[in-house]
């Protein structure tokens, strides 16, 4: 009777075993995975979807089943991740991709990117990290309008020993595996420079993610009695007016 009793139970344990693989409750972590013990949030998207997380800032690292961005023909939905390993240790964009893969704090890799924006190796990386951070928060319009706006730069990926292509390479895979909802392997890096930053070398830099052109300026210079002042804004001409009275 015992014998029978055991081999019973495991019967029904590997019936149980067989259910939760098929369920995905043992796939591996990252990509569109459910148990992700790497993920970083928890939370809503907006669309009656739940997301799928443990810790961090509002994001939506993990997978998310019925939320915004459109499921996968199996019902789940590809979510933000970045895999921990890849640096560029000379290169602002390092800095920023650390925040975002290894410490999952994305308030943190908002700042970075706000300080060493200028840094970084090309004027597609501040909006490609942009949206980046932007997916770890939550904010899947901001991400797609930087994404887009990077996307007039190409996505040539730098690999050589003056590039960040060791950390824009994965960057751009799990943004656009987000965006466009399919497994990160399905969108290969091409090598190659992207565009660099307009000269002079070390001048002033526009940021890309503004409508405004910061790398020059407006001196307006107003006299009174001799009495001057000088403003300087955001503009792309230079113009000077002078007001003289007697």
């Amino acid at each position: 009777m015992w014998t029978r009793t055991t081999t019973t139970a495991v019967a029904v344990a590997a019936a149980v075993g067989l259910a939760a693989c098929g369920s995905g409750a043992f796939d591996r972590p990252g990509g569109e995975t459910t148990t992700d013990p790497a993920t970083a949030t928890s939370g809503s998207t907006g669309d009656g979807g739940t997301t799928t997380g443990e810790t961090g800032e509002t994001g939506t690292t993990g997978e998310t089943t019925g939320g915004t961005g459109g499921p996968t023909g199996n019902g789940r939905r590809y979510g933000w991740f970045l895999p921990v390993g890849p640096d560029s240790p000379s290169f602002a964009e390092d800095n920023v991709y650390r925040q975002l893969a290894t410490f999952r704090d994305c308030g943190a890799a908002k700042t970075t990117l706000e300080q060493e924006w200028r840094s970084m190796t090309s004027p597609r990386n501040v909006l490609l990290y942009d949206a980046a951070v932007a997916l770890c928060r939550g904010d899947e319009s901001r991400a797609r309008a930087m994404y887009g706006r990077a996307g007039r730069y190409g996505w040539l990926v730098n690999t050589g020993g003056d590039g960040s292509g060791a950390v824009d390479c994965p960057t751009y895979q799990a943004v656009r595996s987000v965006l466009d909802q399919r497994e990160p392997q399905s969108f290969p890096c091409a090598a190659g420079r992207p565009p660099g930053w307009p000269p002079p070398p070390g001048g002033p830099r526009d940021d890309p993610r503004t409508d405004a052109n910061e790398a020059t300026t407006t001196t307006t210079t107003s006299r009174t009695g001799g009495a001057g002042t000088t403003t300087t804004g955001r503009t792309t001409t230079t113009t000077t007016t002078t007001t003289t009275t007697s």
